[in-house]
């Protein structure tokens, strides 16, 4: 029971910047934002890459790079997107889309393939750890700890109410003259930057990177921010437990399959049902948020 309980933690802690990061983007600001997926799978490679390269340096330095390059590796991402939304004029959907056609051919490229293994290299995050007993596990947790407190406080400044106006009122800036495409952008970078740490995590606890590792990445988003809203009772908080409590929920539902003796490969079936019931059953009631809220998170 013990070993359930932790493997349930860990693999919430690996996604919860991840889930956080798409509450930012689909829910505060409201934008269908694919690229998720290329910021996943871009601040894997490029994390873990840099452990590669650093071999030799101090654990504790190599983890601090390390994080800093997959948050910038998914920040890029969102720069790129949101270049092509603002400059190009591209709807946000295709934006994202060509962004994902874009990144693929260049993670291929930079692996040389589809597949890099990590069983050569050390694990950063658990060498650097202080604590001896379950230290990767640690590692996760100290992360998780940081970035709700980091994201809490974002949510009480200015930018954190400039996101959530955003995804309300995008005319709002107009009327101050305060630039939209900024506070966009900004989002946009923030909320790929945290998909790139998960991305790393991920690859960090599975020991290698595979590109088919970023697939049904988006449903995983969409899914855990409609379980953390039915959770709290389809409510509109803009707040911390959304994606925290919807995390905890997805992984948790995800270890009731397995224990019930399902194939976890066929769990994008489940995604793929709940989240057309709760959205058809949304839109139905709400017809006024088909337009505001694309994804009805």
């Amino acid at each position: 029971m013990c070993e359930v309980v932790l493997s349930l933690l860990e693999q919430s802690l690996i996604f919860l910047p991840l889930a956080i990061g798409s509450y930012i983007i689909f829910s505060l600001m409201k934008v269908p934002n694919l690229s998720l997926q290329s910021a996943f799978l871009m601040g894997a490679v490029g994390g873990s890459l840099m452990v590669a390269f650093g071999q030799g340096l101090p654990f504790v330095i190599l983890a601090f790079l390390s994080v800093g390059v997959s948050l910038l590796g998914g920040a890029l991402v969102g720069l790129v997107s949101s270049i092509i939304t603002q400059k190009g004029r591209v709807p946000h959907l295709l934006s994202s889309i060509v962004t994902l056609g874009i990144f693929h051919g260049v993670l291929i490229y930079i692996l040389n393939g589809s597949f890099f293994s990590l069983s050569d290299y050390g694990n950063p995050l658990e060498y650097s750890c202080i604590f001896t007993q379950y230290p990767e596990l640690m590692s996760f947790l100290i992360i998780g700890v940081i970035l709700i407190s980091l994201f809490s406080l974002l949510l009480k400044t200015e930018l954190g109410y400039s996101l959530a106006i955003y995804g309300d009122n995008p005319a709002f800036f107009e009327h101050y003259r305060i630039s939209t495409g900024f506070v966009f952008m900004v989002g946009s970078m923030l909320s790929n930057a945290l998909a790139g740490l998960s991305g790393y995590l991920f690859a960090q606890s599975s020991g290698f990177v595979e590109l088919a590792m970023g697939v049904d990445i988006v449903l995983l988003c969409i899914m855990t921010l409609i379980l953390g809203r039915v959770f709290i009772g389809l409510l509109k908080p803009v707040g911390i437990l959304i994606p925290i409590l919807g995390i905890i929920l997805y992984c948790f539902l995800q270890q009731l399959i397995v224990f019930l003796g399902f194939n976890l490969k066929y769990f994008s079936v489940i995604e793929g049902l709940i989240i057309l019931i709760v959205v058809i059953y949304k839109f139905r009631k709400s017809p006024k948020n088909v337009h505001s809220d694309q994804l009805g998170v």
